[in-house]
């Protein structure tokens, strides 16, 4: 895909790029250079270019040709474009199976894509309970915005790695993310890796265990407008997974959810990332 500036339908600049229509829906695969919508094809006439506000590009921009990742664009048929509102990047296309749609040519039935609506990408604010200053080890960023940045692995440490409270052996320690009114169907609460510091951290996450710096005991909870509240089946106690998937059933509308932690190994407590999917 090659990034280009366009002439849009407002006097400011606009960026983008033209892509190959994709000949099924997204579920189903894309190739190299291939745009298409998550629940069908590109039908002939369809605009096959895809542009957005240059100042707005930064988020989206910096990893789109990258070989392993794919991007979810929310859009609307501008005539001789598609005109981009957001976007958001994920390792595959993330398709929410749990909620099946309407079936496409074939019998297969498409889903709804989720979006992740904690990321700062998508307007979350992250906030903390305390955080490790930069002055405390020089080089070193633990700041709460490490964990809302769309980064699962920890593989920018030294730098936002990870969040990290501010002082050792005291808890109870929280980590909170601030978003629009959203109905929450899933949270994903990443520890940190034992190899971050070794070999590299990894996305493959899945039943992975720690030893070294992960959080232990923890609930997740949501804010109900004038209290923070438990979510039911939030509460871990002695975990050694680096990733806590919590599935909530019924899902929780709020502005607002954090993980409130009472223990954690190596003195303090550390989160990659906090994801809240709707």
């Amino acid at each position: 895909l090659k990034i280009m500036d366009f002439d849009g339908p407002v006097p400011f600049r606009w960026v983008g790029f033209n892509f190959i229509p994709g000949t099924g829906p997204a579920k189903k695969g894309l190739l190299p250079g291939q745009c298409t919508w998550l629940d069908r094809e590109m039908r002939p006439g369809e605009p096959g270019r895809l542009a957005q506000p240059i100042e707005k590009t930064f988020e989206w921009n910096k990893e789109l040709n990258s070989s392993d990742s794919y991007w979810t664009f929310n859009v609307y048929n501008a005539g001789d474009q598609l005109q981009a509102t957001g976007a958001e990047r994920s390792k595959k296309p993330d398709i929410d199976y749990t909620k099946l749609g309407d079936s496409i040519p074939g019998g297969d039935k498409f889903a709804v894509a989720r979006t992740n609506v904690a990321l700062a990408a998508n307007g979350g604010v992250a906030s903390a309970s305390s955080f490790t200053p930069d002055t405390e080890i020089p080089g070193y960023e633990f700041r709460p915005s490490s964990a809302n940045d769309g980064n699962i692995s920890g593989s920018t440490f030294p730098h936002n790695g990870f969040w990290r409270d501010g002082t050792d052996n005291v808890w109870p320690d929280w980590l909170q993310i601030d978003f629009a009114v959203s109905k929450i169907i899933e949270i994903d609460v990443y520890s940190v890796q034992d190899t971050i510091d070794t070999t590299g951290p990894t996305d493959k996450v899945e039943g992975l265990p720690f030893t070294i710096n992960g959080i232990v005991d923890f609930e997740v909870q949501y804010w109900d407008g004038s209290a923070w509240q438990p979510i039911p089946g939030t509460m871990v106690k002695g975990n050694t997974r680096v990733l806590n998937k919590f599935i909530l059933k019924p899902a929780i509308t709020t502005t607002a959810i954090r993980v409130y932690v009472t223990a954690a190994l190596n003195k303090r407590s550390r989160i990659v990332e906090l994801e809240a999917w709707k």
